[in-house]
């Protein structure tokens, strides 16, 4: 029987000793497990770290904002104002013909309209006839964050650069999504020696975004208009065609305008012939009256010339 027992030890032993292994490769790695679990751990938690540090970095760093050549100097001894509803508007206040344009900056299919308009509307604003408002719209095109552009550009009015930065704000379509991103328009801000202070404090505000809506609200409110660009002339949504649609093309645009200046009411040939006439015969009527007062003057001066004739005689 004692021969029968020692090969059972001998496999119990081993079987003990087989499920220890077992065991310790199991702990083994489960420990394993949770040391790689935490090299995950450690290396998402370093990767959301490193984006947010890299987004902390990329939103504060200044981004390239050109401003076109020119943008300033071109507008020069014009009179910058704003209407009652806050819109930017140069030219002469009270020129017979003001031209709104509704705009957005976010909109493509403006920046060609616009850019077209400038240099025969600014040639036409210096005779003090025309004056041009910007009407801001936002969110008629595919460039993110039109709003931030439109109120960037109501800030730079208080400062009285709306029209150079609006000029850049259209150049920087080119950057796509990223035309208007903030670090950019700061950048703009101080390319234009804007104080950066007071700008940051108007955004902060709720101004701009009062004008916005009102601009919105009027668009909405114009018979015919759809999307942007549009001009509107003395008050007229200018249209036509046979489908009668809203005007795009800025030399047609500026055709209307010099329309409306030729419609002025001016003295023509045949008033100024008239009024050269009509001063020329009160001169004429002095003349001859001159003249008739001038025989008798001259009896008189005979008369006087005799009389000490007589006088003498009579002294004598």
């Amino acid at each position: 029987m004692a021969k029968e027992t020692k090969p059972e030890s001998k496999n119990q032993s081993s079987s003990t000793s087989n499920t220890a292994r077992l065991g310790d490769r199991r702990k083994e790695r489960e420990r394993e497990s949770r040391r790689n679990n935490l090299l995950i751990g450690v290396g998402v938690a370093a990767a959301l770290i490193g984006l947010i540090l890299f987004g902390i970095w990329s939103g504060n760093r200044p981004e390239e904002a050109p401003i076109p050549e020119g943008a300033t100097a071109r507008y020069e001894n014009l009179p910058v104002t704003r209407t009652r509803d806050g819109y930017p508007r140069i030219g002469n206040p009270d020129a017979p013909v003001q031209v709104l344009l509704y705009s957005s900056f976010d909109c493509e299919s403006c920046k060609p309209f616009i850019e077209g308009l400038r240099d025969p509307l600014i040639e036409r604003m210096r005779d003090l006839n025309t004056a041009v408002t910007f009407v801001p719209l936002y969110g008629y095109g595919d460039i993110t964050n039109g709003q931030g552009a439109a109120r960037a550009a109501m800030c730079a009015l208080e400062q009285g650069q709306f029209w150079p930065f609006a000029e850049a704000l259209y150049n920087w379509q080119q950057f796509g999504n990223q035309a208007f991103s903030n670090p950019r328009i700061l950048s703009g801000v101080e390319a234009l020696g804007m104080d950066r202070g007071a700008f940051t404090a108007c955004s902060l505000g709720g101004a701009p975004d009062g004008v916005i809506t009102t601009a919105r609200n009027q668009a909405r409110a114009l018979l015919g208009f759809t999307t942007p660009p549009a001009a509107v002339i003395n008050g007229v949504l200018l249209t036509g065609g046979d489908d009668n649609a809203v005007v795009t093309d800025p030399e047609a645009v500026i055709a209307a305008v010099d329309r409306a200046l030729s419609n002025l009411v001016r003295p023509d040939r045949d008033e100024l012939e008239a009024e050269a006439t009509a001063e020329a015969t009160p001169e004429a009527t002095e003349e001859a009256e001159a003249a008739i007062e001038a025989e008798p003057t001259a009896e008189v001066t005979e008369d006087a010339e005799a009389t000490p004739e007589v006088t003498i005689e009579a002294g004598s």
